[in-house]
């Protein structure tokens, strides 16, 4: 049931709906009969990530550097019940400074882990230095039966997670702000 789920949720969102009418023809009673029928398959990869949250960090105007992290969901139909599915991601479009609306910016890290709470540190970096890093590539999703399930809209079963650093040393006093656009796709 759930990977039929799935399967009707990537098929939905890759827009499995048709451009062109499709029917089928019954045939008439007689002495022969003759109908048909279309046959249409839509055959494509799809991702989803979804369970981004913003991220707010307030220094109390000390200087000590900052961390935090959270889960997300990562889904690819990449996968099957017995192999896992693989992903990449970059930050791409992405602001690479924070900025506080004069001139002044900030650099920061955002790094990627594709294991939920990240015990094993084994990070990624995707934006560091005021630089988009390569891309961060051949992630694991898991196997389709242990990815969280595309179709909800809440992230149940997380299965990655995201960390930004920031280390405001020497910067004025100020709101800083960036936005990070992460694209990922099937591997």
């Amino acid at each position: 049931m759930r990977q039929g789920l799935k399967t009707l949720a990537v098929a939905l969102a890759l827009g499995a709906a048709s451009s062109g009418a499709m029917a089928a023809d019954d045939g008439d009673l007689g002495a022969t009969s003759t109908g048909d029928f279309d046959i249409k398959l839509v055959h494509a990869s799809g991702v989803r990530i979804w369970g981004l949250e913003d991220f707010f960090f307030d220094t109390d105007g000390a200087t000590t550097q900052q961390q935090a992290d959270i889960n997300l969901c990562i889904f690819t139909n990449d996968a099957t019940s017995s192999t896992d599915g693989q992903y990449d991601i970059i930050a791409t479009g992405s602001d690479t400074q924070l900025t506080n609306g004069a001139s002044d910016t900030l650099d920061y890290t955002v790094e990627f882990s594709d294991t939920k709470d990240n015990t094993g540190n084994d990070y990624q970096t995707l934006i560091s230095g005021g630089s988009i890093s390569a891309l961060a590539g051949g992630l694991n999703a898991g196997t389709l039966v242990s990815q969280p399930d595309p179709s909800n809209t809440a992230c149940i079963g997380e299965n990655a997670n995201i960390r930004v650093t920031i280390d405001p040393t020497g910067a004025p006093s100020g709101t800083y702000v960036a936005n990070v656009n992460l694209l990922v796709s099937p591997n």
